[in-house]
Formats: C-alpha cells, structure tokens, sequence
C-alpha cells in the first residue's frame, strides 16, 4: 500500500487558453491533445493536484522522474478511462495499478525559459527515444491558423 495523501500547497499550474471561434485568432498557439486524465504536476518528490493534494505513486512509477526538476502533465490510464485512472490515484491500495498509468507531461514551468526551449527539454530528456516506461511527452504543434485548429479538432 501506498502513504496516506497528503494536502500540499497548490502548485500555480498554467491552464489553457480557450479558442473562441470568430473572436480569437489561434495563429501562432501552441497545441496539444486534450487528454481525458488527472492533471499532475511533479515537483521532484511527488505528483499534486491543481489545488495541492498529494498522489503518491509507487517508485517503480517515479523512478524516471527527475528530482531536480519540476513537470506538468496529466496522469493518464487511455482514452475513455478517466474514472479508471481517478481510482487507481485516490487508492493507495492500488499500487500495482499504477503499472496501466503514464504521466504525460507537457511542461517544465519552472526551467526559466520560452516555452520552446522547455519542449525541447522534454523531448531531451523524456522523448520516444529514451524509451521510458512510465513517462510520454504530449505532442505540440504551432497552430497555422483557424483552418488548422479545425483539422484537428475534427
């Protein structure tokens, strides 16, 4: 079994801008997939929420995961599985389900750097390449303009 949660102070996460047709021109934004999962920032020790509550995962889950560095992304057990993967984080009894689980990161926040070169510290250190286990980059495109975002939310 995993420790007790605990409540930490809340991290300050970004949250996306939302695009409204006719008012917004998304020319230029970063996007991304919006992922059915449990928003989780890593602060070198353990996941929190949004408002500071602790996931403890197990260490065979973290052990990829940097110390020194903090991650935003969303713990994530597949499309469709949102309450699957609310009950695997809120049990400390499910340890070993935690193995159906990746943390899909999309942002070191505290790098101190543009926006860009903190994807490319993810893709260096997290990326397909490096064939980790638990932890997934989320793909971001520069959108090209309306007709583009339409594409992909078709």
């Amino acid at each position: 079994a995993l420790p007790k949660p605990r409540k930490m102070g809340a991290p300050g996460v970004l949250l996306a801008d939302k695009w409204q047709e006719g008012k917004t021109n998304p020319t230029g934004w970063w996007m991304s997939e919006k992922l059915d999962g449990v928003r989780a920032y890593w602060d070198g020790r353990t996941f929190l929420s949004r408002l500071g509550n602790e996931f403890p995962a197990p260490e065979y889950f973290t052990t990829d995961l940097p110390r020194d560095t903090v991650l935003d992304g969303e713990l994530f057990g597949g499309r469709k599985k949102f309450q699957f993967t609310v009950g695997v984080i809120k049990n400390s009894l499910k340890a070993a389900q935690w193995k159906h689980l990746t943390f899909q990161v999309f942002d070191a926040p505290k790098l101190g750097q543009p926006f860009e070169d903190r994807l490319q510290y993810l893709e260096d250190h997290f990326g397909e390449a490096k064939g980790l286990e638990f932890v997934r980059v989320v793909e971001h495109v520069k959108c090209k303009g309306v007709g583009h975002l339409q594409a992909k939310l078709a």
